[in-house]
């Protein structure tokens, strides 16, 4: 988590640094915006789609 922190603050992207990054994730209090970001980072998308029933 840090690395991937490090790197995205390097490139110029606005998360928290080092340990929030993970605080974040842990009391589940990350936005949406943030996990989007993030995915787009390391090169994935959300897909929302229908449960199959």
């Amino acid at each position: 988590m840090r690395k991937l922190a490090r790197q995205m603050i390097a490139d110029g992207h606005k998360i928290p640094k080092d340990g929030g990054l993970s605080n974040k994730f842990n009391s589940k209090a990350i936005r949406f915006e943030e996990v989007q970001e993030i995915l787009d980072y390391l090169g994935y998308e959300w897909c929302i789609k229908e449960k199959q029933k």
